[in-house]
């Protein structure tokens, strides 16, 4: 199972996307059993592999829009998921920075209410 939501905007009648989250099926197995071994992978856990938001959308959209996510996906059937972040700048060669690299606020969030688990 994968599941994929996109946050719209509308603009002077037009729709924009705003925002994407892609849950998807880990590489691997353990990705999931492992933080989440009382559910079942790929059906009852999924891993969120997509989570991106431009940032002139509103303050407070990335909660609104994952807890929006979160409630179809509990609807579903799936019960938890794991998310990952990657803190580390990455540069170029000559040494421009392409990828400022996160913490993951949003998931650590929501690691609280018991649906992500943040390896």
């Amino acid at each position: 199972m994968t599941a994929q939501f996109g946050l719209y905007d509308v603009v002077d009648g037009q729709r924009r996307l705003c925002g994407v989250t892609v849950f998807a099926v880990p590489v691997s197995t353990a990705v999931l059993t492992k933080p989440l071994p009382e559910l079942r992978p790929f059906t009852e856990s999924l891993v969120c592999s997509r989570f991106v938001l431009l940032h002139e959308c509103p303050a407070n959209s990335e909660s609104w829009f994952l807890a929006n996510c979160l409630k179809r996906l509990l609807a579903s059937g799936v019960h938890g998921g794991v998310s990952f972040a990657d803190p580390v700048p990455r540069r170029t060669a000559s040494g421009v920075l392409v990828i400022p690299g996160h913490v993951g606020t949003i998931y650590a969030a929501y690691a609280g209410a018991d649906m992500f688990r943040v390896p």
